[in-house]
């Protein structure tokens, strides 16, 4: 946003002219070289305010903005921390699929049949161990 060539207490200053000395917008406006719209978007904005008044609504314009950041900053993490932890199901479950379809096919309970391929699986490493150590 760019920054405006009048500080607040300027600001504030030439609303409290204008309504001083009863001059119109119009007037007003080209005795301090600005636009009418400007001049109702200030008078909209600091209308009856003072000095202290809007250097208050400055600083908690500044702390609305920051925590706006903190806010979307910590959305941020949660939406990456959600997305880490559906592709984590998503590889746990490729991981099981095979020996889930495997025991559903046969009837048989999903740990159990995860339990006897698990076995199987140990048996056949461990006669394969032997063979290579009766072969030498």
């Amino acid at each position: 946003m760019r920054k405006s060539r009048f500080k607040e207490e300027q600001i504030i200053r030439i609303l409290r002219d204008a309504e001083a000395s009863r001059l119109t917008a119009v007037a007003a406006c080209r005795k301090h070289g600005i636009s009418e719209q400007t001049f109702y978007r200030w008078k909209q904005k600091y209308g009856g305010m003072e000095v202290s008044d809007a250097r208050r609504l400055k600083e908690l314009e500044l702390e609305n903005n920051r925590l706006k950041r903190l806010v979307a900053e910590r959305d941020l993490a949660i939406e990456v921390m959600k997305e880490i932890a559906r592709k984590e199901r998503e590889y746990k479950a490729s991981r099981t699929a095979p020996r889930s379809r495997w025991a559903t096919s046969r009837g048989t309970p999903t740990r159990t049949a995860m339990a006897t391929s698990m076995a199987a699986t140990r048996r056949a490493r461990c006669r394969g161990h032997a063979r290579r150590v009766r072969a030498h």
